[in-house]
């Protein structure tokens, strides 16, 4: 997506969701799109990690979003937790 002359329009923020589990990382990734419709974000899957550091540190590498959130296969979201309104918890902020 591009900006009016501006250049590529990044994404509100990426989604790295880190699992070892296909059948738990199906049902994640089917409740963050559905929870996120409509929303600009980048989502990024680790599948092949050989630990939690090294998939966050190339989810970091992939992203392009202007916030990254991490999240594991079991994260799953409370009713009252507003989670359509975006991600609540930023972990790290892109810098430009």
């Amino acid at each position: 997506m591009t900006g009016a002359g501006r250049g590529p329009t990044l994404p509100r923020f990426s989604l790295v969701v880190c699992s070892i589990d296909r059948a738990r990382l199906d049902e994640c990734v089917a409740r963050y799109r559905a929870a996120f419709a409509g929303e600009a974000f980048d989502l990024i899957v680790i599948d092949d990690a050989k630990s939690l550091a090294e998939a966050y540190n190339r989810g970091i590498a992939s992203a392009r979003g202007a916030n990254i959130v991490f999240s594991h296969d079991d994260a799953s979201r409370s009713p009252d937790a507003g989670l359509s309104a975006g991600p609540r918890r930023v972990v790290a902020d892109r810098q430009q």
